[in-house]
């Protein structure tokens, strides 16, 4: 594992960067200042995805990332299927003084400072990052400086009007006349400081003004120096050899491009190139944010002319993993996040259209992927060192910390790895069921004649959105999983929106045990196709329930899965005579239209406040002009 701060971001996003291109897939994690917004009650088990991401993009909006965990798993050179290396990475990040403000919750400080996160690295060596929009334009200002940096001509920056300064105070011309008169004894004797790229003489600090007007006054007299501003209001003035010159150049050439990597585009170099390589179009000699040294730059304003070569998607894995989606969007894309929520899961797709989240694996899976314990370390003990930890190799192994966002990350596609070996090999139909790693998922095309070079296979991704639940991810203490492919949300675990009911208005002394009761006849009795029927409860509040008729997903009959609803409603109706009973369906409509009613009075409460505080000041006016016009 490498810890990265700005003094070594550069050689290890540049190791990163090179080393991707053979990832077999990738894991992340992050660690973050905050995970929830204080005085924000717990959420309702029955909020719809829409309404909880209302409350949720608050969380990213609010706090920042400080560690950014990334594991490669990169495919041998041997050849041998199934098996990898894993290199991590451990970016510390920190705004820049001109980016967001750092706002730490007191909980999650004090829980990764238990778990020894090294805060004193996150402050000090934290690497800046910017926004996609910012990164554009960064990029432009240095092809822009990096072109005048390569002319045979030495540019001076005093980019002054035509009209040249004139002094008319006498100090002014007092100090302006001492000033010349000391660069010239200068030039006379040679007196000066001596470095690599010749010699220089600093003129006395100035105002801006007077700066200006020595410019002027030394590029018509001396026009072959070379003139820098320093940082205490002083001017630099350099004489230099041909051969200092293009030392000089070269040194300006590195300072630029190190600017650009480290302090300007930072992080957001790594984000893009993740992003790249999971849409499968990740090439590396097109774009100056890939660019290893300033000679590897292309300067050309249009960079995709030669066209752009795709390869395959190369998956992302995540384990309980929307937050740290949605943080890394505050951070790279937007501080602030798309209003709807349909409107940021067309985001998080339009950046990482290929994702696997663990945790909805091991829930949604099939059965052999399945686990009561979904807490990752659980996980990587169940699942990753008994069975297949022989597969994987760590290149830069030391002492492991759970909580450390990339030794989290090496876990995160260490289950992947496992839970993905452990799925069975064929399906019903007895085809072979294609690793995702190993599955080609993306399209390849090439710009230049715009021809297709290859083609989407649609069985196999069928395959991973059945098998491993791809483009799925976790969305905790809610009864849905969030499909990035679709409008609709699927209910979690089996259940289904027609068959799941809502009870309500409930007495408070009703329990669990009085709910299973009701329904204990009929998980003996054999439904349609024979078979027990079998059957989930949530309770929202005191006097709210869900119960849902479930079904394993590879044994799903949706026919079969109505009628055992059917079966639980009537069961429901002759036991809660008095509480009101409707499906999810129904339930989630007349939430919208309660909340819509409430939005439109809101509204128009809002308006009367504004019509009335009109009035008032309407009144005051009218007032005002009586006592203006009062004899």
């Amino acid at each position: 594992m490498v810890n990265v701060t700005k003094s070594n971001f550069l050689e290890q996003s540049n190791d990163l960067i090179a080393n991707l291109p053979n990832a077999a897939f990738v894991a992340i994690d992050e660690e973050m200042t905050g995970i929830s917004v204080p005085n924000t009650p717990r959420p309702p088990k029955d909020d719809t995805p829409e309404q909880r991401y209302k409350a949720l993009k608050k969380v990213p909006e609010r706090y920042s990332i400080i560690q950014f965990g990334i594991a490669l798993f990169l495919r041998r050179g041997d050849g041998t299927q199934n098996s990898f290396d894993v290199k991590r990475y451990n970016f510390y990040l920190f705004p820049s003084s001109n980016a967001r403000e750092v706002t730490l919750n007191p909980s999650s400080i004090e829980f990764l400072q238990e778990h020894g996160m090294d805060f004193n690295r996150w402050m000090k060596g934290g690497i800046p990052y910017c926004t996609s929009g910012q990164a554009k334009a960064f990029i432009e200002k240095y092809r822009k400086r990096a072109l005048s940096l390569l002319k045979d001509t030495d540019s001076k920056p005093s980019p002054f009007s035509k009209r040249k300064v004139e002094l008319t105070r006498p100090e002014d011309i007092n100090f302006h006349a001492r000033s010349m008169a000391s660069l010239r004894e200068w030039i006379d004797s040679a007196r000066a400081t001596t470095n690599d790229e010749g010699t220089s003489f600093l003129l006395p600090p100035a105002n801006a003004f007077l700066r200006r007007a020595l410019y002027e006054s030394i590029g018509q007299e001396y026009p072959s120096l070379i003139l820098e501003k320093c940082h205490n209001s002083q001017i630099r003035v350099l004489r230099l050899t041909p051969e200092e010159k293009l030392v000089r150049r070269e040194r300006q050439r590195k300072e630029a491009f190190g600017h650009l990597m480290v302090q300007e585009l930072g992080f957001w170099r790594v984000f893009h190139a993740l992003s790249q390589a999971n849409k499968g179009m990740l090439n590396i000699g097109s774009s100056t944010a890939f660019a290893a040294t300033k000679d590897d730059v292309n300067l050309q304003i249009n960079q995709r002319a030669g066209g752009t070569l795709k390869h395959n998607k190369t998956p992302i894995v995540v384990h309980n993993g929307l937050m740290d989606i949605l943080f890394a969007l505050t951070h790279f894309h937007d501080p602030e996040l798309p209003a709807s929520y349909d409107q940021c899961k067309t985001l998080i797709s339009e950046y990482f259209p290929l994702l696997y989240d663990t945790k909805v694996m091991t829930t949604e899976g099939p059965r052999n992927m399945r686990h009561d314990n979904t807490v990752l370390s659980q996980l990587f003990a169940l699942v990753v060192q008994p069975n297949v930890s022989n597969g994987l190799q760590l290149l830069n192994a030391d002492d492991t910390q759970t909580h450390e966002a990339s030794y989290d990350a090496y876990m995160t596609g260490a289950v992947f790895y496992g839970l993905v070996l452990s799925a069975p090999s064929s399906d019903s139909d007895g085809n072979e069921v294609i690793n995702p790693w190993t599955t080609v998922s993306g399209q390849a095309e090439d710009t230049r004649n715009g021809n297709i070079a290859g083609s989407i296979d649609i069985n196999a991704q069928n395959i991973l959105r059945e098998r491993f639940a791809c483009n799925k991810l976790y969305l905790m203490l809610t009864m849905y999983t969030i499909d990035l492919t679709s409008v609709e949300d699927p209910l979690s675990r089996g259940m289904h929106i027609n068959t799941t009911f809502c009870v309500s208005g409930n007495d408070t002394s009703i329990s669990t045990a009085d709910i299973v009761r009701c329904l204990t006849s009929l998980t003996a009795a054999p439904n349609v196709e024979g078979g027990g029927l079998h059957f989930e409860i949530i309770w929202v509040d005191d006097t709210t329930f869900f119960v849902a008729a479930r079904e394993d997903e590879e044994d799903r009959n949706l026919e079969r899965l109505q009628n055992q609803g059917n079966l639980i409603y009537e069961a429901l109706c002759r036991r809660f005579r008095n509480s009101s009973i409707v499906c999810l369906r129904d339930y989630n409509e007349q939430r919208k239209q309660l909340e819509k009613h409430y939005d439109n009075e809101v509204n128009e409460d809002s308006n009367k406040k504004r019509k009335s505080l009109w009035k008032f000041w309407t009144w005051f006016d009218d007032r005002s002009k009586e006592e203006v016009n009062r004899p």
